[in-house]
This record gives C-alpha cells, sequence and structure tokens, in this order.
C-alpha cells in the first residue's frame, strides 16, 4: 500500500548511555569512536555496464541514460545499498548508468546539486532543510529516508566518559564540517549552551580522541564506533536518539524541478537504491562480502568490523512505516519537523518530503 499524498505524512566491554526509545527495535550495546588515521576522500567512481543478452558491450553502454549520485561521506559500508545495486546490475536493468560521487568533510552537497554535477545527493534532513532556508525557496526536494533512525552519537574514552548532554559542558568535541549543524540542533534540543562548548573541526579520524587533544567525537554508532570496538578501545556511546534527537538520515534529495524535468531518472534511480536497500537489509553480512573492493582500498574499516557495521545499518533501515509502506518510506515528516523546530530551526514545510519518486518506483519493481 502506497499513499499518494505528496507530503509524506502518516501519523571491560563497549558501554552505552542511555536507552533507545524512539524504535521498536533494540540495539546492542556498542563501543563507540570513529576510524583512527585521517582518510583523505580519494575519487571513486562506479558505473553499470553490465552485458544483455544478444547485445555488444559497446551497445548496451550507449543505450544507458547517464546519472550521477553524490554520496554523504568516504566509501564505507554505510552505501551498501548503493554498491549492491551497481554490483548486481538494479540499475542497468532500468536503463540508467550511474556513477557514486565520494563525499567526505570539505564536500558542498547542496551545491553539487545545485550545479547540476549530480542529479540526486545524500544529506541529513537538516542539511537539506537550511539549504532550502537560506536561498529562500524550496530549491530541493527530500525523496526518500535511508535510515529511518539516526545513527548520530557522540564517542568517549571509557576513562572521561560523556553519558549524557549535561556531561557535555566545559568539553571540547571533535565535529566534522559536515556535522556542525546537527550538532548544534542536538546541543539546543538537549539544553546545552552551545557556549559551553568548543567544536573542534576534524577529519574522519579519532586521533583527537585518543591524543586528548578532545573529550570526544560526533560520530555515527554504526561504523566509526564499531571500528574502535574492534581495535579494542574501551568507550561509551551517547546516542543522540535516546535523548529525543531523531531525524532521518542518509536523505536522498534533489532539485524541484528534477521532480518533473528528471522524472524518469529519478524513479528508475530510487527503483534501484530500493533494490539494493532491500537485499542490504535482509543480507548484511551477503552485502558486505558482495561489495568491500568498493570501501576496502580507503582503509575506513576493518573485515570484521565492516561486517558489524552492516549488521546496525541493516537495523536503522527499518521501521513501523517500512513494514507498511517499503524502506525509505517517509511517514515521520511531523517528528523530523519537531526535532528541527525544537532546535530553532523553522518554517520548513511538511512539503520538502516527497513519497511521490518512491511510489512510482515501488510500482515499477512491481
Amino acid at each position: 500500500m502506497h499513499p499518494t499524498k505528496d507530503d509524506g505524512h502518516n501519523s571491560g566491554g563497549p558501554e552505552r548511555s542511555g536507552e533507545l526509545r524512539l524504535t521498536r527495535r533494540e540495539f546492542s550495546k556498542l563501543a563507540l569512536g570513529g576510524v583512527a588515521g585521517s582518510i583523505a576522500a580519494g575519487a571513486f567512481a562506479t558505473a553499470g555496464a553490465t552485458g544483455t543478452a544478444g547485445a555488444s558491450t559497446a551497445t548496451v553502454r550507449k543505450s544507458l541514460q547517464s546519472v550521477t549520485l553524490q554520496t554523504s561521506w568516504v566509501p564505507n559500508p554505510e552505501f551498501g545499498s548503493l554498491y549492491v545495486a551497481e554490483k548486481k546490475g538494479y540499475w542497468t536493468k532500468n536503463g540508467l548508468q550511474v556513477t557514486l560521487l565520494p563525499g567526505g568533510p570539505n564536500v558542498a552537497l547542496s551545491a553539487v546539486v545545485a550545479s547540476g554535477k549530480a542529479l540526486v545527493a545524500m544529506d541529513s534532513v537538516t542539511a537539506v532543510a537550511e539549504a532550502n532556508l537560506s536561498a529562500h525557496s524550496q530549491k530541493f526536494r527530500i525523496i526518500g529516508a535511508e535510515f529511518q533512525i539516526s545513527p548520530y552519537a557522540i564517542v568517549s574514552l571509557a576513562s572521561k566518559p560523556l553519558r549524557k548532554p549535561a556531561d557535555l559542558k566545559g568539553t571540547k568535541i571533535g565535529v566534522a564540517a559536515g556535522d556542525v549543524t546537527s550538532f548544534k540542533a542536538f546541543l539546543k534540543i538537549t539544553h546545552v549552551p552551545e557556549s559551553s562548548v568548543t567544536i573542534v573541526p576534524i577529519s574522519f579520524t579519532t586521533t583527537p580522541l585518543t591524543s586528548g587533544q578532545v573529550d570526544g567525537l560526533v560520530v555515527f554508532f554504526t561504523t566509526q564506533s564499531v571500528s574502535l570496538q574492534v581495535a579494542g578501545h574501551k568507550t561509551v556511546t551517547m546516542i543522540w536518539a535516546d535523548f529525543n534527537f531523531n531525524q532521518y538520515q542518509h536523505c536522498y534529495f534533489t532539485l524541484t524541478s528534477s521532480l518533473q524535468d528528471k522524472k524518469k531518472e529519478l524513479v528508475d534511480l530510487m527503483a534501484g537504491v530500493v533494490e539494493g536497500a532491500e537485499f542490504y537489509s535482509k543480507n548484511p553480512a551477503a552485502t558486505i562480502s558482495l561489495v568491500q573492493s568498493y570501501y576496502k582500498s580507503s582503509g575506513v574499516i576493518t573485515s570484521k568490523g565492516a561486517e558489524l557495521a552492516a549488521r546496525k545499518y541493516a537495523e536503522i533501515m527499518v521501521s513501523h512505516t517500512t513494514d507498511l509502506h517499503g524502506l525509505l518510506w517517509m511517514g515521520e515528516a511531523h517528528q523530523n519537523l519537531e526535532t528541527m523546530a525544537a532546535a530553532g530551526i523553522t518554517g520548513v514545510p511538511a512539503s520538502i518530503f516527497t513519497n511521490r519518486i518512491l511510489e512510482a518506483a515501488y510500482k515499477l519493481l512491481k
């Protein structure tokens, strides 16, 4: 069942602080952290080129429509759905040749879409909303949300634990450029004065934490936290969703004008994303075995860590809404808007979310 409304509405060991209250699923206790050593976001590009019976490779490639998708971070297991879609030919069967652009701490995701360098990019709902507010128009629309539960967290060493928001006062927290807006929103929602926390710019590395330069790092409790766990570090996890901060993450967004001008490409693209996500959510271990070549050279995570991370990502892809309507479906627009409003980000219309492309994509998959 797929509603036609456009706004998306429906009504030791490792230690973790708090209990996750905003999902029916329970998460395993995790150690938190980031990957040791800074990562250079080396460019990678993948293009579907699987053959079709009776047609030459050159003919197939010539007939495919080229589309570019900008990922939100450096190559790692969190993009497993996309790697699966590429590897298993989900996009090529829809007539697309998809190029994946790597993200990183210095990639302006909305600017990539605005400039036409990518048809679709991924970012947090907060970042997309602020991009619209800064443009004084609804320039971008979110067409799918892969992570229904926010993976944001703050990691600290067990020797100097940060278990609750109040513990952040008087600390130095390492934050990547792309996460600053979300972190400030978390501080506002949890009533921690922004002036009481020193934000230290970081890249994809845990060195500032392990060397004592910062007291904590803003991370995803999935990939990065698992890496430190595997490395044997004793850490504490402060998961934001435990403290009433829950927003969609891995939001796929595009220009509003593209909903009409590029509708077919968007539907074909998102159909492949949905298939990739379905495979990933049901087969996290198999996904990692299938797609490790996409991120292995970046050194972001070990093979053991990748499989553990994949299981965590598979968990946060699902929700009551996705059980009813399918993966990436957006049914909690009000919760996302309320979270932003509590953080002082107001004037964001519910229509920033649209399920129209997903609805068409699911029909294509029938």
